[in-house]
């Protein structure tokens, strides 16, 4: 079956429900209103298996589809995301609806990335596998201590293997979220209100800025301004102090 983007609204949708604009829009609300740590970890997940899933392509080297230019296509990553992304979301609520929403965003996803030719049915269950696998993995070992430090060993696990096992040089787009990383990470831990306070002026001011010379910014600057985002993600107000969601 084939699908085209242009012309029809659902691959669009799925399309939409697997892209960084969907996942922050949840990310967002759930930091608001809901259980902030769970979704500040979600945030670090979502960043692992980014990092994660580059280096695997790297390592299996399976072209793209030549319409797509170069690069690698197994595992895919927006169905690896996705599937890690809304197992973890929805499959703790433990709700039929909950698990009946989940299957239906995976299974549009897999067919909307098959049938506008993205990827084929190999890299589709190649992801979903390896996104069980560690969603298995997370389930059982998270209400274990120091849980996001881990996140965080594994993100620096996978720059290192990267380094060392690749010739190819570590992409500007996974040093942005491996910053990213660092910076929600330090702003999850507790800090004194007076220096919090300082620290969100000086990155609102900073990331003002940076956004102002989007243009011009490489390097040091694009890299702050991940690290300044992920901060200030932290800093967004609670409206509800415990939550199960």
């Amino acid at each position: 079956m084939d699908f085209s983007v242009e012309k029809d609204f659902l691959p669009r949708f799925f399309l939409f429900i697997g892209n960084f604009t969907a996942y922050l829009s949840i990310l967002c609300v759930g930091i608001v209103f809901l259980q902030r740590e769970r979704y500040f970890r979600l945030a670090l997940l979502l960043i692992s298996v980014c990092l994660w899933n580059a280096l695997l392509k790297q390592w299996f080297h399976v072209p793209l589809f030549p319409h797509l230019g170069e690069g690698y296509a197994f595992p895919s990553g927006h169905m690896h995301t996705a599937a890690l992304f809304y197992g973890y979301w929805l499959l703790p609520l433990k709700k039929p609806w909950a698990s009946l929403v989940c299957t239906f965003l995976l299974t549009g996803e897999a067919m909307t990335l098959i049938g506008c030719h993205f990827h084929n049915s190999f890299d589709i269950f190649g992801a979903c596998g390896f996104a069980a696998m560690e969603l298995w993995l997370i389930f059982h070992y998270e209400q274990r201590p120091f849980f996001e430090r881990k996140l965080i060993l594994f993100i620096i696990a996978c720059f290192l293997l990267w380094t060392f096992t690749l010739s190819s040089p570590f992409p500007l787009w996974l040093w942005q979220l491996v910053t990213l990383a660092f910076g929600i990470f330090f702003g999850i831990k507790p800090l004194k209100s007076w220096i919090r306070f300082l620290l969100v002026a000086i990155g609102v001011a900073f990331f003002v800025y940076f956004y102002q010379n989007a243009a011009k910014a490489h390097g040091f600057s694009t890299l702050a301004g991940c690290a300044t985002f992920g901060f200030l993600l932290t800093c967004l107000p609670s409206w509800k102090k415990t939550a199960s969601a």
